[in-house]
């Protein structure tokens, strides 16, 4: 195998690395909403990471089809956003 076929260190910057397909530079994870729950008689909340709330109750009715009671999207506030930098 010749040398000029391995890739060297100095190569590695016309790399274009991809997670699942996507570029990963300047990717945007999509919102997350809650899904209000109703099980056993008592209120609980799953957190999901969807495209949008139509989204978030299809995957609601889909993995708790009987207790889905309800959807919020979650809104990072300011003051949120200052305390996790």
């Amino acid at each position: 195998m010749e040398s000029s076929s391995i890739p060297q260190l100095g190569d590695v910057s016309g790399f274009d690395f991809r997670l699942n397909g996507v570029a990963c530079a300047g990717a945007v994870m999509p919102p997350s909403y809650d899904l209000i729950l109703m099980k056993k008689g008592r209120l609980q909340i799953k957190t999901v990471q969807v495209s949008n709330a139509a989204e978030a109750w299809r995957l609601g009715h889909e993995l708790h089809p009987n207790c889905i009671r309800g959807v919020v999207r979650h809104e990072r506030s300011e003051a949120q956003s200052a305390e996790s930098s």
